[in-house]
């Protein structure tokens, strides 16, 4: 890709973005690869590049320098992971360096260049990452993680305590649990840590965003998360659009972990409770954040096209966040949902792993519905005999067409409660509630 050249020459103007310029393949690439992945194949080369040059141009400003050199690009490859560009950062170097011709000459011929060519490689395979030299094997993966050239120099003690820490969360612990644990409980309590916070925000966003990352190393990025939030000597609400997005992520996405692995109903719940604490901790200091994430999971539920995966990660998170949230974001959304679960249920009766992810979506709606009904009934239908349901937060209407929709699933969780189709919601008034009514007199 070195060789590659626009088809026209580039405006000088800085104004001109860089995507302007029609980029196009050298022959042999062109001969090689169909037009949609030259397209792509470009557009990933672009992107790079204009990254790396976004970088290197903070590195400039960072150092007060007044053009871009070649310095800065090289430091901001590394700061990417990348190779630095071989060459001068100063052409008066390469002219003060001598050559003596005759060494020169006599020296033996290099060897020939390999023609660039491209092959196919399995990335994953059922969810893991295949030991072949185009993988990038652990190491390398903690050396790009800590490689952050001349900017940020590491200790060598910080460096073995990230080590360990990324061991934990790739599973490589799971013989010894005591030291998982002790790692744990190290990063809930412990002080002088807060160096490391930028490193672990980046290793906990690169092992969910990865394609075919294991649920069971994604739940160890959440309880490394989760015990930096506990941790009480660290600042990390400088972080918190770095974390974000990932914990809703871990809620909403469409695969997590193999296909048909169910242990990504954990995942959501978990990243459900970590969700809560994080807008119970933060919200007051950002008001836009609650809207934000009452949307993004009303929308996981709402739309047409989401997958199963997401509705249930967009049911279990609108209620756990109040009763107020339920009763206004998700509950008049329940007969629409249903209908589209019972399409869905008609197209997929010999999906195993489709139906059994639609029972638990539909177990995950009733536990919702049912349970905000009981803790609204507690809370506000307290008189004897018949029930004064306008006094409630739900009306007579609410309950009457939703007790329709779920028929007798909604029973367990109303168990002082009977239904009647002419008369509606009618209150027992059993031992319990008596005894309540004396206590209070």
């Amino acid at each position: 890709l070195s060789s590659a050249r626009p088809t026209s020459p580039v405006p000088s103007s800085t104004n001109v973005a860089m995507s302007e310029a029609k980029w196009d393949l050298p022959g042999r690439f062109r001969s090689f690869l169909g037009a949609e992945e030259r397209r792509v194949l470009v557009a990933e080369v672009e992107s790079r590049v204009v990254k790396a040059l976004e970088e290197a141009r903070k590195l400039m400003h960072l150092r007060k320098a007044e053009t871009l050199e070649l310095e800065h690009f090289n430091d901001a490859l590394r700061q990417l992971g990348e190779e630095p560009v071989v060459g001068f950062a100063d052409t008066r170097e390469a002219a003060k360096t001598k050559v003596a011709l005759m060494q020169l000459l006599e020296a033996p011929t290099p060897p020939i260049p390999a023609e660039p060519s491209l092959r196919w490689h399995w990335l994953s395979v059922d969810g893991r990452q295949p030991s072949v030299p185009e993988n990038p094997s652990p190491a390398d993966e903690t050396e790009a993680l800590l490689n952050v050239g001349a900017v940020h120099e590491m200790s060598e003690e910080m460096r073995a305590y990230f080590d360990k820490v990324t061991e934990a969360v790739r599973g490589a612990l799971q013989e010894s649990p005591r030291e998982v644990k002790a790692v744990w409980q190290s990063l809930a309590s412990d002080q002088g840590l807060q160096e490391l916070v930028p490193y672990f925000c980046r290793l906990v966003e690169r092992k969910v965003s990865a394609a075919g990352t294991p649920a069971s190393v994604i739940l160890n990025c959440l309880t490394l998360l989760s015990c930096l939030f506990r941790n009480k000597h660290l600042h990390l609400n400088f972080y918190l659009q770095q974390i974000m997005p990932v914990v809703l992520t871990c809620v909403v996405r469409r695969q997590i972990g193999a296909k048909g692995d169910p242990t990504h109903f954990r995942v959501r719940k978990d990243a459900t409770i970590l969700l809560c604490s994080l807008c119970d901790m933060f919200a007051h200091q950002y008001p836009t954040l609650l809207p934000r994430v009452w949307k993004t999971l009303h929308t996981a539920v709402q739309g047409e096209k989401k997958p199963l995966e997401a509705n249930f990660g967009g049911i279990v998170g609108l209620s756990a966040m109040g009763p107020n949230v339920t009763a206004g974001l998700l509950l008049p959304l329940v007969p629409d949902v249903l209908r589209r679960f019972d399409a869905i249920a008609e197209k997929k009766r010999d999906d195993d792993a489709e139906r059994q992810l639609l029972r638990e979506t539909r177990v995950a709606l009733l536990d919702a519905t049912g349970n905000h009904f009981h803790s609204q009934i507690a809370n506000g239908a307290s008189v004897v005999g018949r029930s004064r349901v306008e006094e409630t937060k739900l009306g007579k209407e609410d309950f009457a067409s939703l007790t329709r929709v779920f028929g007798e699933a909604l029973y367990p969780y109303m168990r002082e409660l009977v239904f009647d189709e002419l008369v509606g919601l009618t209150v027992v008034d059993t031992p319990r509630r008596r005894s309540k009514r004396l206590k209070k007199s």
